[in-house]
């Protein structure tokens, strides 16, 4: 019998790294982040990381919304290159991870045409090459270490931290999410779910400024995992709202905010 061979798995398994300090940001939104957030927090951890993680939605693109452009949006050209610039000030201070985010997807949807996350890191990029290596994902979230998960959520849920919990209990891991702009910790058992915040500029969302609606405030923040199974959480201050620690073996869990 001449039974053709399938066709091949068409993606990769998803990327697993090993532990280590590991600065978690998410939402960038360039050209629409923000600068003296971002610069705030990078100083203030400077030397209490090992790696970068971004959970998502490195850019923005605003030109090829489906939301009305009745404003001043910036050119895909400009948008692709200040993200490259971002990138390239987070890579000169440790290696950095990227996962997939719903407006990183928006270029392949409006081209219908299929268009990797690596293709526009490399486009962002251009010919400049980043002081410590820049590693894609096409999968929506990344695994660290044994306990952790961090990725970008595909829906919102008006309780930050809900979803991520949700998953949390259903993985084995803790888990923690951009995608909802929110800061919110949930327990599930012994699994946590951590909605970490963004770090754009929520005063520069038009399609959420323009019409009344019942969103919850965008909050900025991020993530700090300094050891397995030990994490924090902090708002737009740089300032912790929440910490899980080990103390005489012991696991405790602080909320501050």
């Amino acid at each position: 019998m001449c039974i053709p061979e399938p066709l091949p798995k068409p993606f990769h398994e998803p990327l697993r790294i090993p532990f280590q300090r590991t600065l978690v940001i998410a939402d960038i939104h360039a050209p629409f982040h923000d600068k003296s957030f971002l610069v705030q927090l990078l100083n203030k951890h400077h030397g209490e990381y090992d790696q970068i993680v971004v959970a998502g939605d490195v850019f923005d693109f605003a030109q090829i919304s489906r939301y009305p452009r009745d404003w001043n949006v910036p050119r895909l050209e400009t948008e692709l290159a200040m993200a490259g610039e971002v990138l390239l000030a987070l890579a000169k201070t440790a290696p950095v991870y990227i996962c997939n985010g719903n407006h990183d997807e928006r270029m392949a949807v409006k081209l219908d045409a299929a268009l990797t996350l690596q293709r526009l890191i490399y486009a962002a990029l251009g010919n400049k090459q980043p002081r410590y290596q820049i590693t894609v994902s096409e999968y929506d979230y990344i695994e660290i270490g044994e306990t952790f998960v961090v990725g970008h959520l595909s829906q919102s849920h008006k309780q930050p931290g809900k979803l991520a919990a949700t998953i949390a209990k259903q993985r084995q891991q803790h888990v923690l999410v951009g995608h909802d702009h929110l800061l919110g910790v949930v327990q599930n058992d012994q699994w946590l779910g951590a909605s970490i915040g963004c770090i754009a500029d929520p005063q520069k969302f038009w399609y959420s400024e323009r019409r009344l609606n019942t969103y919850a405030p965008m909050q900025q923040g991020y993530a700090l995992l300094r050891a397995e199974d030990e994490f924090e959480v902090f708002n737009r201050f740089s300032e912790p709202v929440f910490r899980r620690y080990r103390y005489l073996g012991k696991m405790y869990n602080s909320w501050k905010g």
